[in-house]
């Protein structure tokens, strides 16, 4: 698990990365996350199913709004996300998850959780 954690995640300190749904992976072959809004308990939060086989799978991982710090992709849509855009985020705590970079635009949420009637 260190292993794999090693080559997954950057180093202590170093710039986060950009993540994007699809991404190479150990092998080279191309790997994508599942991702679907499961509920929204509030009208900040979103409680999300995160699945990246050989990777790992969140059945039910919060997600929480706030501002994008840095440039990346939205692991929901595909769009490109600028920093101070308006994101969900998964929320962290020890360890850290594996996809704690991702970000999915506030906007898909909010599009996504109506087309679903979950708001």
């Amino acid at each position: 698990m260190r292993i794999a954690q090693a080559l997954l995640l950057p180093p202590a300190g170093s710039k986060r990365p950009e993540l994007s749904p699809n991404r190479k992976v150990p092998g080279g072959e191309v790997s994508q996350a599942f991702v679907q809004i499961l509920e929204r308990p509030t009208g900040r939060t979103a409680v999300i199913l995160w699945r990246d086989p050989g990777r790992c799978y969140y059945a039910d991982q919060l997600w929480v709004r706030g501002t994008a710090g840095y440039g990346g992709r939205c692991a929901l849509s595909g769009q490109s996300i600028k920093s101070g855009e308006s994101i969900y985020r998964p929320r962290q705590g020890k360890p850290r998850t594996l996809n704690a970079f991702a970000m999915i635009l506030a906007s898909v949420i909010e599009v996504e959780s109506r087309a679903r009637g979950l708001i």
